[in-house]
This record gives structure tokens, C-alpha cells and sequence, in this order.
């Protein structure tokens, strides 16, 4: 649960980090919040989309296949000044 906040300078709901598992399972409200880090874009917002599932691969992942595929850095913002951003993780 992340409430309802205005986007201000260091305004997070959680900070820039990778799930120490192999990976984690993400179901969200249609607020959105969740970004990426990606190396020439850096943090891309990805918008909710209804009714899936997102995918985050954790570094447990990353050193079971010997470092082939990369942990997810990602953080959360909430910058919706109305409503609050619900989201349910599994994590494994």
C-alpha cells in the first residue's frame, strides 16, 4: 500500500532496489508507480495494464543461471495526489 502523495524531490515509496529471490510476482490497481531502470533510459514508469501479472527476476535468479539474465533494479513513486496504490507481491 502506498497512500496518496504529491511529487515532491525525494518523494518514494520505496526506494531503488532488486528482490534478493529468483523473482517476484506483482498484481496492481490501475495507479500507477512501479519503473524500471533501464542503462540509456534510466527509471521508466511501466503503466499498469489490467487483468496481468508482472514479472520482476530477483538475484537468486541472476546467479542460478550464472549471471545470464540480470536482477531487476526498480523502485516505487506514487505521485498520485488522489488515490493510493495498492499492489500484491509474491515473492519466491
Amino acid at each position: 500500500r502506498y497512500p496518496p502523495q504529491r511529487l515532491s524531490a525525494g518523494a518514494v515509496g520505496a526506494q531503488a532496489h532488486t528482490d534478493g529471490l529468483a523473482f517476484s510476482l506483482i498484481v496492481q490497481n490501475d495507479v500507477s508507480g512501479l519503473e524500471s531502470f533501464t542503462p540509456d533510459r534510466g527509471f521508466v514508469k511501466l503503466a499498469p495494464v489490467p487483468d496481468t501479472i508482472v514479472c520482476q527476476l530477483g538475484s537468486l535468479f541472476a546467479r542460478l543461471t550464472n549471471d545470464r539474465y540480470a536482477p531487476n533494479l526498480h523502485r516505487i513513486i506514487n505521485d498520485d495526489a488522489e488515490r493510493e496504490r495498492r499492489s500484491l507481491i509474491y515473492w519466491f
